[in-house]
């Protein structure tokens, strides 16, 4: 402004003139512009001259910054965490100098990155720019709710006896209504499985279930087990082999009686549900000739089965016999007094 007014000049002076005194101005003011008008005039004796000048400055514009509105979200929103970043990189992509004033720089906002999806976190931006004149800032914040953490919940262990069922069926419901204890909460949308387990049978066992569990930021797994105990073992009994003399009895009806309770000594304990049977229907050997009869005996259950056998033997005694003197046919007169006849007859 001083070099423009510095310009002012009286170029021809006629009879004597003096300039006139421009002191007074003063620029506008820069940050609100303005017009200054000047004019410049002399006369003298017989002439006058005079011209008028401005010096105008335009104000820039104020600064001007615009951004996104404040983003708040769950991380489960977001797929994984490249989905995440593209949307925080959309969203501090709408900062913007909208009135760049006297000419500005927009700030560098590379440096700020997404909060981490599964830890979630809030990230402040506050965008400013300044010129010869004015300024300009606003703050916004991008916030990520980190997911709940996953609670996986299992049934507790379980033992009980075949026994206690009274079938198949009645296990594998039991089965089913344990699993039920299997269950997960929180997470993102969590995917848990335990496949396709099933029960023990009524002849026990074990089944141990591992139920796993993902979701967008974990992934665990949880171990549980079933089990069934094994009836008590089969316990087959048998009556001892027998091998006795047909002597030891009065008559058939009594060795058949001993026959029937010897039978007695085949039983059956433990198992679950066992059934024992004789085979065939055994009777005991004929009291005057002997012989054996081997009896066998089967049984089954649920689980199992088994057979056992012994041996009813009777010895038929050895036939009677007799023998004897030859006949005698004596005359009396052969002996000499009874006392000799008494003693021969007593020794035939």
């Amino acid at each position: 402004f001083a070099a423009w007014l510095g310009q002012f000049e009286v170029t021809e002076d006629g009879c004597g003139v003096t300039a006139p005194d421009l002191g007074a101005f003063t620029a506008p003011v820069l940050c609100e512009g303005g017009e200054v008008s000047v004019t410049f005039a002399v006369n003298d004796l017989c002439t006058s001259a005079g011209i008028t000048r401005s010096f105008t400055v335009t104000a820039p514009a104020p600064v001007a910054v615009a951004g996104p509105v404040d983003f708040s979200s769950t991380a489960c929103q977001f797929a994984d965490q490249a989905a995440l970043n593209l949307a925080f990189d959309a969203w501090i992509g709408q900062f913007e100098v909208t009135e760049d004033g006297c000419g500005v720089t927009a700030p560098d906002l590379s440096g700020y990155t997404a909060p981490v999806l599964c830890e979630g976190g809030m990230v402040s931006i506050t965008y400013g720019v300044s010129d010869l004149c004015t300024s300009a800032s606003i703050t916004r914040t991008f916030t990520i709710t980190a997911p709940v953490a996953l609670s996986v919940n299992k049934p507790m262990d379980y033992t009980e006896d075949a026994t206690f069922f009274a079938d198949q069926d009645a296990i594998d419901a039991a089965f089913s209504t344990w699993l039920e204890g299997f269950s997960v909460g929180g997470g993102c949308d969590p995917q848990a499985s335990y496949g396709t387990p099933t029960a023990p049978t009524l002849c026990g066992g074990s089944v141990t279930v591992t139920y796993s569990v993902s979701d967008l930021c974990e992934t665990t797994s949880v171990s549980a087990t079933f089990t069934i105990n094994s009836p008590n073992e089969l316990v087959i009994n048998k009556p001892n082999d027998v091998n006795l003399s047909s002597c030891t009895f009065a008559d058939q009806a009594e060795l058949d009686a001993a026959f029937a309770a010897w039978l007695n000594g085949f039983s059956v304990s433990g198992g679950f549900g066992p059934v024992g049977s004789i085979v065939g229907t055994p009777v005991a050997p004929v009291l005057c000739q002997g012989g054996s009869v081997t009896v066998t005996y089967n049984v089954s259950d649920e689980c199992g089965s088994g057979s056992v056998s012994a041996t009813y033997a009777i010895t038929a005694p050895a036939a009677v016999a007799v023998s004897g003197p030859a006949n005698v046919d004596a005359s009396g007169c052969d002996y000499a007094d009874q006392e000799e006849l008494d003693a021969a007859f007593a020794a035939w």
